[in-house]
């Protein structure tokens, strides 16, 4: 053997040697990271949780960033105005007097109070970014204090606002990572078994609630920010249970809160303000637990693609759909932690809407910082040519959200939402088949939460844009307080979306039963088909209803909110609709079927949401009946239930003003029919001057479908629509053979729209085989589909299938017909 051989031969079994001699010695607390170790040593021989080891953790600092990290993020506040920004806010808090100090006079608003880990994030995170040993020091002696001064046992109790429950665990968790460094080997030693007290006292309070498994927002909250204070001590603590919260945390979150929550679309379900609240805590850890060579829990979640979902449900009235109970939220829905998706996403349209709706008063300013892409070009919706309509699938081939609009980045834009669920009922509430509609500036038919958490009638069905049957009130019969143990069993049944128009219909039926009784019957038919046509000067919706609970004569509410701000008038008829008038623009609704209808209009007084069930609280118990909808007369104020009647719960939210909506109230249209099985078809114009109103007319039609219907709408440009509509009868997903004038069809809707020339401009079918004009065939299929079309393309559609679960079909040997004319 050569001598080189021989001493590199040597050199390797020297350093065999020392790797062996490092990983069996024992080193005591606080020194394992001064030198950094090779990330996967020893892994073997180690108890792993999460992807981890003690042995294969990288160095502090580690969670958000490390060591190489430290010049590039340190010039990062010069690159951006709004960084700057977030720089300055975090250097003023750090500079503050310890907030621990503050007098009590400085805490009487508890939403303005500064606490204490603020403060530490702040000192820790810009005397690690700054190389500012002073600033360091600052944060280690806050740190030792709030060791010392503040008792986790004490702080976890069913007083404890449920969303703060995380926030002391993450600034824990970030000050031991970002200090770590600049602390000697006795103020670690003193601190860390503080922040093993801390962990098992979070684990210990979250373990007794009903939400410790993180199955929605809840419970994500503590159990990211366990997860979190783990992570950042995971290599250092020789506590029995350390491996357990970490271990835990991750299954939980894995397993349990991103596949429940987020859908692969980025849909949340449970709506855009809960997706925020719930993923705060639970995106911060995820990120540090891939950083630290753990598993990717973010990276197999739809909550990557969530900003996709938050801007599309963003409505031009600069607002969130008010869908469900997420009512009155605005742009502090954009939060900080959405960043993150955006970033791994390269979602550059996400990222031009969150730059441009976001409210910086509810910045996370920490997060902003860190995670704000630089490397990434904002791109406008309209530049990026991203369809204005979109539908966000809840439950696989079931039901979710539709959202649409005429264009982007329009404040004067139509907006249409239509929902309808298959799921357990939570934040949903019972809002199956219900719509919202806007335009120039004004939601005319919103939505907002009637009843607070905790009355018997919150999530009640009678709070929406839908069809009520006899008293309604569906929840009722649930135990919980949002409705959660009764179900929303619609589905989608009809989709197409285009740059013309959208067409949707979903299936209610199995909504409207009684959930405590197993063999309860649904209702015989509970379906409504909704046309949203965007093309031209006058947006419009065509909604028609085909409902019947049984064999039996019932009450049958068609309803429509409205907000307080908006004047009403009028019968509801062709001739004479009811006009709603904003500043901007109007909405007239008129009614084909009924052609006299019974309309009443009134006020429905909001009760407070000023009652809250307390943070550590079980389930409440089985709530009392609930109470029947008081009627409403034109021109009357008559609240929906006496206050009174409310079930208040043990505390208020802290911040909350009792007298916020004391005097608030929507209006409320309604159309009553009597009967064994009732027909709506309500057509409402969008307009901004009432004069270019579009003129609709009711059509003769030759089908052997009793209730097929037609009408004629002239518009103000002289473009004429024709529109036909059936009842589906033997659940094929397609109607009888119709003729309206020079239509022909067997679609259960279907619209063609031809120009003052008589050329054909754009056409809708929505379930159908065919559809023809005079002549001229537009749609030919083997089987039933929904096709919308214009001079930008045709857009063809299968069957849903999710009356029979299956997945949506492909259409197969369909021919269509491209309009030439725009």
């Amino acid at each position: 053997m050569r001598f080189a051989d021989r001493l590199t031969l040597v050199v390797i079994v020297l350093a065999a040697l020392s790797v062996l001699n490092v990983a069996g010695c024992a080193r005591p607390i606080g020194s394992k990271h001064d030198t950094p170790l090779h990330p996967r040593a020893a892994a073997a021989a180690h108890l792993t949780t999460a992807g981890l080891t003690a042995r294969n953790m990288p160095p502090h600092p580690f969670m958000l960033f490390n060591q190489s990290d430290i010049p590039a993020l340190a010039k990062r506040r010069t690159r951006d105005p709004l960084l700057e920004e977030c720089w300055t806010r975090l250097a003023t808090l750090a500079n503050r007097p310890d907030v621990l100090d503050d007098t009590p006079d400085e805490k009487t608003d508890r939403g303005n109070k500064t606490e204490w880990w603020q403060q530490l994030e702040a000192c820790a995170f810009i005397g690690r970014i700054g190389n500012d040993p002073a600033m360091s020091a600052k944060a280690i002696s806050l740190l030792q204090r709030v060791i010392q001064e503040r008792d986790p046992d004490e702080f976890y109790t069913d007083d404890t606002d449920f969303q703060a429950q995380a926030a002391p665990l993450r600034s824990l968790a970030l000050a031991w990572d970002w200090l770590y460094q600049d602390m000697t080997p006795q103020q670690r030693a003193a601190v860390l078994p503080g922040l093993e007290h801390w962990c098992q006292a979070s684990f210990t309070y979250t373990n007794k609630q009903w939400w410790r498994e993180a199955s929605y927002n809840v419970g994500a909250i503590p159990v990211g920010g366990i997860g979190t204070l783990a992570l950042a001590i995971h290599s250092d603590s020789d506590h029995p249970q350390a491996a357990m919260w970490l271990r835990e945390a991750a299954r939980r979150l894995g397993q349990n809160y991103y596949p429940t929550t987020f859908k692969a679309s980025g849909i949340c379900y449970e709506g855009p303000n809960y997706s925020i609240v719930g993923l705060r805590y639970p995106a911060m850890f995820s990120e540090a637990l891939r950083r630290a060579g753990g598993e990717d829990q973010l990276g197999r979640s739809g909550a990557l693609h969530t900003m996709q979902y938050q801007m599309h449900q963003w409505m031009p009235q600069n607002a969130c759909a008010p869908i469900g109970d997420n009512t009155n939220y605005g742009r502090r829905t954009f939060a900080a932690e959405y960043l993150l998706g955006i970033a791994r996403t390269r979602d550059a349209v996400g990222l031009w809407t969150w730059r441009n709706y976001t409210d910086a008063r509810h910045l996370d300013r920490l997060v902003t910082y860190l995670w704000y892409p630089l490397d990434l070009k904002p791109l406008s919706p309209t530049d990026a040519k991203v369809p204005a309509a979109k539908y966000f699938e809840v439950t696989e081939n079931r039901a979710g959200y539709f959202f649409s609009r005429t264009k982007w980045n329009d404040p004067d834009a139509a907006f249409f939402a239509f929902v309808t669920r298959f799921e357990r009922c939570n934040h949903e509430h019972y809002d199956m088949n219900s719509f919202l509609l806007g335009g120039f500036g004004t939601l005319f038919a919103t939505h907002e939460c009637i009843f607070p958490y905790g009355h018997e009638n919150c999530g009640v069905d009678f709070e929406h844009n839908m069809i009520i049957i006899d008293e309604g009130g569906w929840p009722r019969h649930d135990t919980g307080s949002c409705g959660d143990n009764n179900s929303m069993d619609g589905v989608l049944t009809g989709l197409a979306t285009g740059p013309f128009a959208d067409y949707t219909r979903g299936d209610a039926k199995w909504s409207y039963r009684d959930n405590s009784i197993i063999i309860s019957n649904p209702a015989i038919r509970a379906e409504r088909a909704c046309l949203f046509v965007k093309a031209g000067s006058t947006p419009y919706m065509l909604a028609f209803d085909d409902n019947q609970f049984s064999d039996d004569s019932h009450d049958y509410r068609w309803q429509w909110y409205a907000p307080s701000d908006v004047a009403i008038s009028g019968a509801g008829t062709t001739s004479d609709p009811i006009v709603l008038a904003a500043k901007k623009g109007s909405c007239a609704l008129q009614f084909l079927t009924p052609a006299a209808p019974a309309v009443t209009i009134g006020k429905i007084k909001l009760l407070g949401h000023d009652v809250r069930k307390p943070a550590g609280a079980t389930q409440p118990a089985d709530a009392p009946a609930s109470r029947p909808i008081a009627t409403t007369q034109p021109a009357e104020a008559t609240p929906i239930a006496d206050a009174a009647a409310s079930r208040p719960l043990a505390t208020t939210q802290p911040g909350r003003n009792p007298d916020r909506r004391r005097d608030a109230f929507l209006q409320r249209i309604d159309v009553t029919q009597n009967g064994s099985r009732v027909h709506y078809v309500a057509i409402a114009t969008l307009q901004q001057d009432l004069a270019a109103r579009p003129t609709i007319q009711a059509q003769p039609v030759t089908c052997e479908n009793d209730s097929a219907g037609a009408a004629q709408i002239r518009l103000a440009d002289g473009s004429t629509d024709q529109i036909a509509w059936q009842p589906e009868e033997v659940y094929e997903q397609r109607g009888s053979d119709l003729q309206a004038g020079q239509m022909q069809t067997d679609g259960l809707m279907a619209l063609v729209r031809v120009n003052q020339a008589g050329r054909i401009v754009g056409y809708v079918l929505g379930e159908g085989t065919y559809l023809k004009w005079g002549d001229k065939v537009l749609v030919q299929a083997k089987g039933s589909v929904c096709v919308t079309a214009d001079a930008d393309g045709v857009k063809l559609f299968g069957q849903q299938q999710s009356r029979k679960g299956l997945s949506p079909t492909k259409p197969v040997g369909a021919k269509t017909y491209k309009p030439l004319a725009r």
